[in-house]
């Protein structure tokens, strides 16, 4: 009943509304159920964030596909990154993962989880290699500079001659993420996993390249030299940081953090000597001697004269016999020990030639009360500079820190500078740190939002256009005083005291008329014309 009774109520009202305004409500009806459908379809739309990027044509097909299987929602955003719905954002990547989803470009061992029968040792070699390069290249793609890589192998077959005999070799070719790039012991490190990985290959044999056509690894034939070369600078590059780090770590403790700035230049000596020296102490020590005299007498001569017979012959021959006769002989022998000193020095590779150091420190800010023109009190950073004495410390320190040799020529500055505030850089952590917060509570704010929406809409918009569609209009009674009087009023003026009817006033008072005044009357009336 009480429906019913609505229903006829909301009939009277519309009945009761011009044909403009009618209309006017039938589209604002038709408008809210549209906004009130898009509200309701909006909120319940899941939040889709990026699944893979970067992916190639092959595995974003293979990821598809698997995603149809398992009737998970998703949307492609380009033809290398797939969306998927937040919460099953790690779902998905376990499950996808478990199956070897994505191959990075490339197949892995998993290639002999499904083996036919009859294959030949071709196609078995064949399979092989490719398992081999996808695995590599998944092993590269793990480091964070690296987006994709691609490993070529080549693995001639073996001869029986050994002067026959080619050793393998390999390429690899490697994208890298924007801004980012490789140092030259990553590199190296990259052509060791490679030659360590595949038999008979060795690190020269490996060639590295990026994606801008770069040639990462050491050239044949170049003779480390541009290997040299790279390893000095980044030693040095290594020595100035562990010096810098050593200085900032020190004033930040004395100064607080953020509040110096440190560079430290070092000069290196890369030459390579090796000096071997013997010296010989010019003073004698004897360290043995050793004496012997002999003493020989001789009674006559012996033969003499050409041999033969006639020498050895009787007194009365050619050879005759000496007198007798006496020998000394002496000999003396003196060791005496001599001190040798032998060094092999060999001079350090990078030896510090000269020290360079450049800080800049800031100074101490006070908060001071000011008032402006308005009588407003505000707070405001005043700079102070440090004292000399101060500056002359922190030299002191810092040439302590740099090991500080003026034999070498060594130079060390301290200056101090006013910094600039780094409110833009709080400001963004603070927006970061915000949006971080928000981004978990997003599901809930998208139904708060919709509900906050719908709610206004209709107190601010609905509301006060029905009202204003189903109002009656309003007119001051002093007005229609001022309008002419209708028929109908006029004859229930008139017909107060009898019969209201003006016609039935009228037909009374010509039959009232006996000399036919009233008869005239009207015909004059009907025959003027209006002006």
């Amino acid at each position: 009943m009480a429906f019913r009774d609505a229903w006829l109520s909301l009939r009277a009202v519309i009945s009761g509304l011009t044909p403009g305004r009618r209309m006017a409500l039938m589209l604002l009806i038709l408008g809210s159920m549209a906004g009130f459908f898009w509200l309701i379809f909006w909120a319940g739309t899941p939040d889709f964030q990026p699944l893979y990027t970067n992916l190639q044509p092959e595995d974003a097909g293979a990821v598809v596909q698997r995603l149809k299987e398992d009737k998970i929602p998703y949307r492609a955003a380009g033809a290398n990154t797939i969306l998927v719905p937040r919460e099953r954002i790690f779902e998905t990547t376990m499950m996808l993962a478990g199956e070897g989803l994505p191959q990075s470009g490339g197949v892995g061992f998993e290639i002999f989880d499904r083996t036919k029968l009859g294959m030949t040792e071709f196609e078995q070699n064949v399979n092989y290699q490719r398992a081999l390069q996808g695995e590599i290249s998944r092993t590269i793609t793990r480091l964070a500079e690296v987006r994709t890589c691609r490993v070529l192998i080549v693995m001639p077959e073996e001869s029986l001659f050994v002067e026959q005999d080619r050793p393998a070799s390999a390429s690899v070719q490697m994208e890298l993420h924007p801004g980012k790039k490789l140092k030259q012991q990553q590199v190296q490190a990259i052509i060791h996993i490679v030659s360590a990985a595949v038999p008979d290959l060795s690190p020269e044999d490996v060639t590295v390249m990026d994606n801008f056509g770069n040639l990462l690894s050491a050239p044949r034939g170049a003779g480390g030299i541009e290997n040299s070369v790279t390893r000095q600078l980044e030693f040095q590059q290594r020595m100035e940081r562990i010096i810098q780090q050593r200085v900032e770590s020190m004033l930040d403790e004395v100064l607080g953090p953020g509040k110096s700035i440190v560079r430290v230049s070092c000069e290196l000596d890369f030459k390579r000597q090796e000096i071997t020296l013997e010296q010989y102490d010019p003073e004698k020590v004897l360290r043995s001697e050793q004496k012997s005299r002999s003493l020989s007498t001789e009674s006559g001569a012996g033969p003499s004269g050409a041999p033969g017979v006639l020498s050895n012959m009787a007194p009365g021959g050619r050879g005759a016999a000496a007198g007798e006769g006496s020998l000394t002989r002496e000999q003396e022998i003196a060791n005496y020990e001599l001190n040798k000193t032998i060094q092999h020095i060999i001079s350090p590779v990078g030896m510090i030639r000269r020290i360079s150091a450049a800080v800049i420190v800031d100074g101490t800010y006070t908060l001071v009360k000011t008032r402006d023109k308005k009588g407003k009190e505000t707070e405001t950073r005043q700079y102070t500079a440090r004292s000399p004495d101060e500056i002359g410390s922190l030299v002191k320190i810092v040439r302590r820190a740099v090991n500080f040799d003026p034999a070498r020529g060594d130079a060390v500055e301290v200056i101090n500078l006013p910094f600039q505030p780094e409110l833009r850089g709080e400001e963004e952590e603070a927006s970061m740190d915000w949006r971080s917060d928000v981004s978990s509570f997003l599901p809930v704010l998208k139904y708060l939002f919709a509900g906050v929406v719908l709610i206004f809409l209709f107190l601010m918009v609905l509301r006060p256009l029905i009202k204003w569609l189903t109002s009656k209009p309003v007119i001051d009674g002093r007005m229609l005083q001022q309008l002419p009087m209708t028929v109908g009023e006029m004859e229930r003026e008139l017909g107060e005291g009898g019969d209201g009817s003006v016609s039935s006033q009228l037909s009374q008072a010509i039959a009232a008329d006996t000399d036919g005044s009233a008869a005239r009357l009207i015909r004059d009336l009907i025959r003027e014309k209006p002006e």
